[in-house]
């Protein structure tokens, strides 16, 4: 058993990597370890397994798109990832150039843009983007936090 307090503005996830070691530092910690959303993310899976063997479970936040989010359009999942030409396949089978890095909450993510004559010209862009004049982009965290990510979400 556990437990770890903290000031109200400090999150809930900040505490899993440190409940973890001190978990291994009282020769405790537990093969699986069972959390709420507030607790997991990508890079704690990832860490709790490699650092500590522990098998973190619990739900990773859904997609919040807002194609995701009302079922209509394309969410991330509806594009096919070649992570070896690190390059992304929309629905309607047009790629993306090669993709750029940026940062979201402290973490870093894969931006994988179109091309805007592509996005312009497809039949279905309105479902698939609500800009009226960039193309679609879309974010993904590195390969093997994406793929924690897409397992946990399929898992019910």
């Amino acid at each position: 058993m556990h437990v770890a307090t903290t000031i109200a503005p400090v999150q809930d996830g900040k505490l899993t990597e440190q409940i973890h070691d001190d978990l291994a530092q009282t020769a405790l910690p537990p093969a699986e370890h069972v959390v709420d959303a507030a607790y997991i993310t990508p890079p704690h899976v990832q860490r709790a397994q490699q650092v500590r063997g522990i098998t973190l479970l619990g739900p990773i936040v859904a997609d919040h798109s807002r194609q995701a989010k009302s079922g209509e359009g394309f969410g991330k999942s509806a594009f096919a990832i070649d992570w070896d030409l690190r390059q992304a396949t929309c629905p309607r089978g047009r790629t993306s150039s090669q993709p750029g890095t940026l940062r979201i909450n402290g973490h870093e993510y894969l931006q994988f843009r179109f091309a805007k004559a592509d996005c312009l010209a497809c039949p279905d862009r309105h479902p698939c983007t609500a800009s009226a004049t960039r193309p679609r982009s879309i974010a993904l965290l590195p390969q093997p936090l994406h793929e924690i990510q897409v397992r946990n979400r399929l898992d019910p």
